[in-house]
C-alpha cells in the first residue's frame, strides 16, 4: 500500500532523486526544503503522512521541528525517519522516530522501513 510521504530536504538533487524514486514505487510524495515549510504544511497533509527529515537544513533544521512538534503536543503524531548525513545523536529522544538512515543509503531499506510504518499506522487507526 503506497504512503504519503513528506521529504524534508534542503538539497535540490536528493530531494528531486528520492521524490522521484518514491513516486516511481507509488508514494505520494510531498516536498520540503526545511523544517519551517514542512512544520505549515503538515496539518494539511494525511494524517498518516511519513515524515522523511533531514538534520541539517537552513531556517529550521530537523531536529528542530521534531522539538516544534513535541512543544505543539504531536510528538507521535507523524512517524518519522531521519535520513541525513549528520550521524551526530539527537539531543533528545523523539517517540516518533521510527528509523534513522545515514546518506548515501540503499533505497530498498528506506522501502521496507516504509512498508513497516505504513502497517504500524494502519494498526494505530
Amino acid at each position: 500500500m503506497p504512503n504519503s510521504i513528506l521529504l524534508v530536504d534542503d538539497d535540490d538533487d536528493s530531494r528531486e532523486l528520492l521524490c522521484a524514486l518514491l513516486r516511481d514505487h507509488g508514494h505520494d510524495v510531498y516536498l520540503a526544503r526545511h523544517g519551517k515549510e514542512a512544520l505549515s504544511m503538515l496539518p494539511s497533509l494525511p494524517p498518516s503522512c511519513i515524515v522523511l527529515l533531514d538534520l541539517n537544513m537552513p531556517e529550521m533544521g530537523g531536529e528542530q521541528l521534531l522539538g516544534a512538534l513535541n512543544e505543539a503536543a504531536l510528538p507521535d503524531a507523524y512517524p518519522i525517519i531521519l535520513i541525513s548525513a549528520d550521524d551526530r545523536p539527537l539531543e533528545t529522544e523523539y517517540p516518533n522516530v521510527l528509523a534513522r538512515f545515514s546518506k548515501p543509503f540503499e533505497f530498498a531499506e528506506l522501502t521496507r522501513t516504509l512498508a513497516r510504518a505504513n502497517r504500524t499506522e494502519s494498526n494505530r487507526g
